[in-house]
């Protein structure tokens, strides 16, 4: 514990506002609640969805490979931001953005011609597994997984 808490404690302690045998603090940090988490996924989304239409307006890519880059270098950027401060509430924030953003356009690249639903369903699953093997923050792959298994579902629903 850092020395400025302790002696906090301490002062409490002496005045009598906390009990002398109280129990001392553990100084673990607290994940954030359910429904923060919750706003922050859809926050995710839409700024993804934002990013990934000003990078579209920006840039302009007009190949398929153009857009297939862009995507792979937006994943690639959130994994360094998760991986770079994994504690900060706005880097993992804008890292969601460009992981959705990434993601969105790389499967876009890979299913813009495609005709089939199982090529389609099977791609993305695919890719939100390579996501959640990847991506080092809990809610990335919670979300990852989820989507995985959405795809799965469409996957087994196109095949039969």
């Amino acid at each position: 514990m850092n020395p400025p808490v302790t002696a906090l404690l301490d002062a409490l302690r002496t005045r009598g506002v906390i009990a002398a045998d109280a129990p001392a603090l553990t100084g673990e940090a607290q994940d954030r609640p359910w429904f923060i988490a919750l706003l922050q996924g859809v926050a995710g989304w839409l700024g993804g969805i934002f990013l990934l239409v000003f990078l579209g307006t920006i840039f302009r890519p007009e190949s398929t490979m153009g857009i297939a880059a862009c995507g792979i270098v937006l994943l690639l950027g959130a994994w360094a931001l998760y991986f770079a401060d994994r504690n900060a509430v706005f880097l993992d924030q804008f890292a969601l953005a460009m992981s959705i953003a990434g993601q969105f356009a790389l499967a876009w690249a890979i299913v813009k011609d495609a005709d089939s639903g199982v090529f389609i369903a099977a791609t993305l699953f695919v890719l939100q597994c390579a996501v959640f093997a990847v991506m080092p923050n809990k809610f990335a792959r919670l979300l990852a997984a989820f989507f995985a298994c959405a795809a799965w579902v469409y996957l087994i629903r196109c095949l039969l």
